[in-house]
């Protein structure tokens, strides 16, 4: 109410409208009022800090004549502009011009009425005005039969194109600071019929990049519009959250409804009701696009967004985006899968990450950095990798690997990996979309680590329980009573090939701070399977020391690897019959005629699980599925492929015909399997052999098939493997791992990049430029891939290259005398090869071939 500055609860006279003003039409805005009076005059009042009352940045508290060049028919009220129509057909517009909304080409607030440019034919059309919380619509003559949007003219690659190649920059730069701050003229620019144009996004962007030469100004608007975009949106996120949904597909009013007289006229009524009706049915999939969501991930592609200098921003869009209810982020998460891969890498993955990168150096340095803003920026990233993994689901996306933050993965030490963990541990994740607390952990965010921090992660977990377990060996040694973790494993039940009995003795094991695994070379698999059988958990958790009967070393690494190496070869021995070798594959799967007991599959289980807790990476060759299944992840019919891939050819060609199956493929409901030379039939559903495939069942028959190979008929042997695995890995810290991490931390780096050890190779009474060393890496590259395996293998106790890659290994070359015709020897608990200064070329790669084909075993052989 004028003069009042309080809340009035019922209707009351405004004192100077009152009497003979005979007021015909009030528009109310986002903090003002106008008034149209019967003389064509008009009043205003309320707020008026950009203008919007037509005088001056004052506010009012009562009416004040705006003063028009002409009487006005029409008259508009925005959030904080304002429109009228006047008598002679000119439009005039007044107040904020921060989106553009005023029509006159510029973002230049106007606190007194200014005409708009219109062209001849629109400025005698014109009927009505309308103003929106941030952008403005004339109303034409029904006759003309369109709607005309004049609050600034929308960019297309094709008018960048044009005026660069015109060089006109000054319009550009007013283009790009309207519409780029602008949601609406950016959604009207950029996704006209509700999907983004992503690839005009991009070319546009480049164009403007290349301007900068030419013309600073270009660039200059597309910075400033970001601050201008994010005012726009903290506003509607803010103050009128529904804002963020799409249009109601039934009813509702628009944001361009702000303005409204007391008693619009049926045209404007229908010409209203038909824009927005346009706009809703324009396509399916914008009326279910909340009309915000689209600028942001404009804004997320901004190439200017991930500069140093503009941190800022990135900060204030982080915070926009994890503040967003759960179903909008949900669905902008969908949006940003419809980004082509390479705009998502390039622009919005990258630059984000090289920000977090920088604010985690001040952080962790002590520096000034906002924690909160961090953790949303790293939210905000995590919600790009939501949406690549979701397409790599599809085939698409990029490597997870780019999400990875080398600081965090690299830079941070053991200790602090540890405080880190032990916080999630104690706290549990922290939820996006929840404000973020001091106790904010990453591993939170797990996908920030790469899978050799992953590892040190586990490797933290571990020695947490192996705490556990050998405080208990001590404690047993001083005779106090601790409670048992764990019973037997497994009963030892096995039928024993060999001749030696196993003693069981869990006290004298529990006093051990190491789980001793004493091991015959000749009887490797029932040694190893008979000892674990009757161990405890806890025992288990103790690191692993090897001991080979007869044999003199003392494990400090080197034996246990060599151990592990050669207990899988005889695992996967065609002979055990546990698992079948496919050769085009290259890979192993479950048997499913599989006679062992499910306590083997539990204990092979059970060894790879030991392994993976002691560091040790392990020669194995199962498909990726295996590790997929691991982490309970579904199976569909093309996972086929990476086990069988002849037969998923023939099922595809089944799948695919388009002619009648039944008559042609003569297939039932049964599979055939072999077992040691015997054809076994199974029924895929009751009474198969009687039900033939046709072209109406074939899908179900081909989920039959899929699923009898992979999951039900290894049903038995694949739960008990799991179960096994997960006894020592099933750790919270697991939950961090993707079945590709999983594999790696398996199996290692399956690349060999002898390039990458050079460089990281240490000496030892040599150096980088000694005429030896040289000759060795000469050696070295130029062996075959097989050749080169044995060389690790000889070096390190393993074949395959570490969690990282082969840069990540600690290899050390050691001198070892003078010229002779002593072999190199290694010491693969350290990862060291002590190589004689032999004479040439020739007798090195001599010396060296002989030592790395004949070391297997510790001592004189």
């Amino acid at each position: 109410m004028p003069g009042a500055n309080k809340v009035v609860s019922s209707p009351r006279v405004v004192p100077r409208l009152s009497g003979n003003a005979n007021a015909v039409q009030i528009a109310v805005g986002g903090g003002h009022v106008l008034v149209r009076l019967r003389d064509g005059s008009v009043v205003a009042w309320g707020r008026g800090s950009s203008g919007e009352l037509g005088g001056g940045t004052a506010a009012a508290a009562t009416p004040k004549q705006v003063e028009l060049p002409a009487d006005a028919v029409d008259i508009a009220a925005g959030r904080e502009h304002s429109l009228a129509l006047l008598s002679d057909g000119r439009v005039v517009g007044w107040g904020s011009a921060r989106c553009g909304q005023l029509g006159l080409g510029d973002t230049v607030d106007k606190t007194i009425p200014t005409e708009l440019a219109l062209t001849p034919d629109v400025r005698g059309s014109v009927k009505f005005v309308c103003a929106g919380g941030h952008s403005s619509a004339l109303l034409l003559d029904e006759a003309a039969g369109s709607v005309a949007a004049r609050a600034v003219d929308v960019i297309s690659l094709d008018l960048v194109r044009n005026l660069c190649d015109s060089e006109d920059f000054s319009r550009l730069a007013q283009l790009v600071g309207a519409v780029f701050g602008s949601p609406a003229l950016f959604n009207a620019s950029f996704a006209p019929a509700g999907k983004l144009q992503s690839q005009d996004l991009e070319a546009v962007y480049v164009l403007l990049l290349q301007s900068y030469e030419k013309s600073p100004a270009v660039l200059n608007a597309l910075r400033s519009s970001m601050r201008q975009l994010l005012d726009v949106l903290a506003l509607v996120a803010s103050a009128n959250p529904e804002c963020l949904l799409p249009f109601p597909n039934q009813g509702g009013s628009s944001p361009a409804d702000a303005g409204s007289s007391l008693e619009p006229p049926p045209a404007a009524r229908s010409l209203s009701g038909a824009l927005f009706t346009s706009a809703r049915n324009s396509s399916a999939a914008a009326s279910n696009e909340p009309f915000v969501l689209k600028p942001i991930i404009g804004l997320l592609c901004n190439p200017l967004l991930g500069h140093a200098a503009e941190a800022a921003h990135l900060y204030r869009a982080a915070a926009i985006v994890d503040n967003l209810p759960s179903e909008h982020r949900a669905r902008f998460t969908k949006m940003l899968q419809e980004l082509p891969a390479d705009i998502l890498v390039a622009r919005c993955v990258r630059p984000m990450r090289e920000a977090l990168e920088r604010v985690f150096k001040l952080l962790f340095a002590g520096g000034s950095s906002d924690h909160v803003a961090a953790i949303q920026v790293v939210r905000l990233l995590g919600t790009l990798r939501d949406a690549n993994e979701d397409n790599r689901k599809q085939g698409g996306g990029v490597s997870p690997s780019e999400f990875y933050s080398p600081f965090l993965s690299e830079r941070l030490g053991i200790e602090e990996l540890r405080r880190d963990y032990f916080i999630w541990a104690a706290h549990g994740p922290s939820e996006r979309g929840t404000t973020p607390q001091a106790n904010f952990s990453f591993c939170s965010e797990p996908w920030l680590f790469s899978p050799l921090a992953k590892s040190k992660l586990l490797q933290i977990e571990a020695s947490h329980r192996m705490g556990r377990s050998q405080q208990h060996a001590m404690q047993a040694m001083l005779g106090v009573v601790v409670p048992a973790e764990q019973q037997l494993l497994f009963p030892p039940t096995r039928k024993r090939s060999s001749s030696r009995e196993v003693a069981c003795d869990a006290g004298k094991a529990a006093k051990s701070p190491f789980f001793v695994l004493t091991v015959r070379r000749d009887h490797l698999v029932d040694d190893t399977l008979d000892a674990l059988a009757c161990s405890v958990i806890g025992n288990l958790l103790k690191p692993l020391r090897v001991v080979f009967e007869g044999e003199p070393a003392i494990d400090e690494g080197g034996v246990r690897k060599e151990f592990f190496q050669l207990l899988c070869e005889a695992l996967f021995d065609a002979n055990f019959g546990m698992f079948a070798w496919n050769a085009e594959a290259r890979t192993f799967w479950f048997s499913t005629a599989s006679y062992e007991a499910e306590a083997e599959f539990f204990l092979v289980g059970l060894v790879i699980g030991l392994a993976i807790h002691n560091g040790v990476i392990l020669d194995l060759h199962f498909p990726p599925l295996l590790y997929r299944r691991l982490m309970n992840e579904p199976v569909v019919f093309d996972d086929l492929r990476e086990v069988q891939p002849d037969l998923h050819r023939g099922l595809c060609a089944l799948r695919q015909f388009e002619g009648d199956v039944e008559s042609t493929f003569m297939a039932d409901h049964t599979i055939v399997t072999n077992s040691f030379g015997h054809s076994v039939v199974h029924e895929l559903v009751p009474d198969g052999a009687n039900v033939p495939v046709t072209n109406e069942n074939r899908e179900e028959y081909l989920r039959l098939y899929v699923d009898y190979l992979l999951v039900s008929g290894v049903r038995v042997q694949f739960d008990a493997f799991q179960r096994g695995f997960l006894k020592l890995c099933d750790g919270p810290a697991f939950s961090f791992l993707t079945a590709l991490e999983l594999e790696e931390l398996t199996c290692g780096t399956p690349v060999l990049d002898f390039k990458a050890l050079q460089s990281a190779t240490k000496y030892d009474g040599y150096t980088p430029e000694s005429q030896v060393v040289q000759w060795f890496w000469e050696v070295v590259f130029a062996f075959e891939l097989e050749e080169k395996k044995a060389l690790l293998f000889f070096a390190t106790g393993c074949d395959r290259a570490p969690v990282g890659g082969l840069g990540k290994l600690k290899f050390v070359i050691q001198r070892a005398g003078d010229d002779s015709m002593n072999l190199p020897h290694a010491h693969t608990c350290f990862n060291l090869l002590s190589i004689p200064e032999y004479g040439s070329r020739g007798k090195l790669r001599d010396r060296l071939t002989i030592a790395i084909h004949n070391s297997q075993g510790f001592g004189l052989q």
